[in-house]
């Protein structure tokens, strides 16, 4: 028999003997099958991935073999006819290098027809880790109890868009953030902010870390050395120091003023500051120290008199002239600009 169509057929068969005895027919049944079954991929791996493993789920549908009576056969990056093999789900592979993976799989029914439509997935393979930069922070160190740390990523594949980030500060667990990273009422002493880029294969790259002093303590300042009290020297030389919290001396600035409350009237120094020309009366010197974080401590004063002016000298009581007496008493007095006829001494 040729040509037959598609479908199920009957063949029948009986023997007749010579001496005309019909027997019982033999009857053959098949069904002539041309429509080959279809494929379908079901479970597989995510894309990207950064597991060198996969496994993939196989099925299948056909217009006369039951689902579980289909065969199938799979082939792993390549489109050699000679790389179709049998393969049952799931189908699995291990040690996949990175790259590019595309794994196709077709079904094969009862009567051999193989679909020409293979269904196929391709997904990416990706072992390698983003990294991350800390593109900017606070100054080290601040006296600013808030901080915006921005931050950025790269990654083999992935666009930067497409990148995720987890961050922390200090010993705190690791959670998802973006950048830039704000932090508020942060406690004075040392931070550190770690942040971390996560691809979407879910590589977790190395983080990136940034360390910083939040210091809002003051510096104090101290006169060390100062002119008399009064002073008859119009120049003076005054000596003086500090102590901070975080900061050594010779990292700490300082500014000084003379005779004045203005702000304004500040200007950088440094000890010993020597003062010149200075006029007769009384005089004030502020200085104050500034550390690396901005903190402007409380001014250290001193104040001290410039008298040049000699006092003038008078005698009070005194013997009569002539006198008859051989002893004599003087009563001594004098005045001055600035000290009491108490203050003042007498050769």
């Amino acid at each position: 028999y040729t040509d037959l169509t598609a479908g199920r057929h009957t063949f029948e068969v009986r023997a007749t003997d010579r001496a005309g005895n019909v027997g019982e027919a033999a009857r053959y049944s098949w069904t002539v099958d041309q429509t080959a079954p279809e494929t379908a991929i079901g479970a597989r791996p995510a894309d990207p991935t950064n597991s060198r493993a996969a496994s993939f789920g196989l099925a299948g549908s056909d217009n006369h073999s039951a689902d579980d009576a289909l065969s199938f056969q799979c082939r792993l990056d390549s489109e050699l006819e000679s790389d179709w093999t049998d393969c049952s789900s799931p189908a699995e592979y291990a040690d996949l290098a990175a790259g590019k993976r595309t794994f196709e799989v077709r079904a094969i029914d009862e009567a051999g027809n193989v679909d020409d439509s293979p269904d196929s997935y391709a997904w990416t393979v990706d072992l390698t880790a983003p990294g991350t930069t800390i593109t900017a922070g606070p100054a080290d160190p601040t006296n600013d109890t808030s901080a915006s740390l921005a931050f950025t990523g790269s990654d083999n594949l992935d666009e930067l868009s497409q990148l995720r980030y987890q961050c922390r500060l200090d010993t705190a667990d690791y959670g998802p953030c973006s950048s830039p990273a704000e932090y508020l009422d942060l406690a004075e002493g040392s931070h550190t902010f770690q942040v971390r880029a996560l691809d979407r294969a879910d590589n977790t790259g190395e983080a990136a870390s940034y360390t910083w002093t939040v210091d809002v303590t003051a510096p104090g300042a101290e006169i060390t050395d100062a002119p008399a009290d009064p002073s008859k020297d119009s120049t003076a030389s005054l000596v003086f120091t500090a102590t901070d919290n975080h900061d050594a001396l010779e990292r700490l600035s300082f500014q000084c003023r003379l005779d004045s409350a203005l702000e304004s009237d500040y200007g950088d120094c440094s000890s010993p500051q020597r003062l010149e020309l200075l006029g007769e009366g009384p005089h004030t010197f502020d200085v104050r120290a500034i550390d690396r974080a901005g903190n402007v401590g409380h001014a250290a004063s001193y104040s001290w008199t410039v008298d040049v002016s000699a006092p003038e000298s008078a005698i009070g009581d005194r013997p009569s002239d002539p006198s008859n007496s051989s002893s004599a008493s003087f009563g001594l007095g004098g005045s001055d600009g600035h000290d009491t006829p108490a203050q003042l001494r007498f050769q």
